[in-house]
């Protein structure tokens, strides 16, 4: 790990990270590394009925809830400021995305599908869960979706957080290049340099926070530096979809819940707009006011109530 130009190993955002492990287990949240096929394992927290000791499945399930991280990070440095309200109400399954964190696969997949389908079969094959509500941020938004249509049955309330989904196009992609100066989305997502770092957090968030460079590279080494083609490949498969959308687009039938930061400069607004549009009366869209594309983390007790309001609202 990278240090203060030491070569003592420490990491402060390794002290964050174990930080983040205490929170997470005093949530109740167990740490589970599952083996879902002979090709992928896949690294997850989760609510006590999940654990695999006898002894705790026999603990009854509520409604079970499915939190999926966006890019660049693993599970626990995303969802940290939601599990304290989360965990009160539903039984949580908090998977690293395959790629990222402890998650792994031999497989040459790269898809959203193919992360969809790893998502679900942990979910019914592995904690046996029948019906469950998924969340989804930025690329874990276009996994919830794919999730959503594929698994109809399965899925029942969706939240997407500033992830556009289906209604993004080449032209919304190409705008995104040239406001950011870059050449591919992995330029801007898989930083190689500590300012490539600053740059991701200039363009996350609204009020960016100051980091020393000696940080940075911390960061970079901790956060950036596995699995790196992998990930590659994951954004070039994402965005096939740009030039041979599907038709019809799939179209959700549950009821969605997206929330937006006003100045997400990623995936502007005028997107989930769009993409409320597109889903229609069973979708409603929050806008966080004075936060970009890390929503949930800048403005955790607005986007905790919205989530939970939706969530718990009757008829889920």
């Amino acid at each position: 790990m990278a240090c203060f130009g030491c070569r003592c190993g420490f990491s402060l955002v390794g002290v964050q990270k174990w930080r983040l492990t205490r929170t997470f287990q005093r949530c109740g949240l167990i740490e589970r590394q599952v083996q879902i096929d002979d090709q992928t394992s896949i690294h997850c927290w989760v609510s006590k009925p999940f654990a695999k000791h006898q002894e705790l499945q026999k603990i009854p399930r509520r409604k079970s809830l499915l939190l999926l991280h966006g890019f660049g990070a693993s599970a626990i440095f995303q969802w940290a400021g939601q599990i304290n309200a989360f965990h009160k109400q539903f039984d949580l399954i908090i998977p690293d995305l395959i790629f990222f964190g402890g998650s792994t696969s031999s497989s040459e997949e790269r898809s959203e599908i193919f992360e969809a389908a790893s998502m679900a079969r942990l979910m019914h094959d592995i904690f046996k869960v029948e019906r469950y509500h998924v969340a989804g941020i930025s690329y874990g938004g276009f996994v919830a979706y794919r999730m959503a249509y594929n698994y109809p049955e399965r899925v029942q309330r969706v939240v997407l957080t500033d992830s556009p989904g289906v209604v993004m196009v080449r032209s919304d992609y190409e705008r995104m290049l040239s406001t950011h100066g870059v050449a591919s989305t992995a330029d801007l997502l898989l930083p190689e340099t500590p300012a490539d770092v600053r740059r991701l957090l200039q363009v996350a968030y609204y009020r960016p926070p100051w980091v020393p460079n000696f940080l940075l590279r911390d960061t970079l080494q901790v956060m950036f530096s596995e699995m790196v083609e992998e990930k590659r490949g994951m954004l070039v498969k994402l965005l096939e979809y740009l030039d041979k959308p599907e038709v019809p687009l799939p179209k959700l039938t549950q009821d969605v819940l997206i929330v937006w930061g006003e100045q997400d400069e990623i995936f502007p607004l005028s997107l989930a707009q769009r993409l409320q549009e597109f889903l229609g009366k069973k979708a409603r869209l929050v806008v966080l006011k004075e936060a970009r594309h890390a929503s949930n983390i800048e403005k955790p007790r607005e986007y905790n109530r919205a989530v939970l309001e939706f969530l718990l609202r009757e008829g889920a």
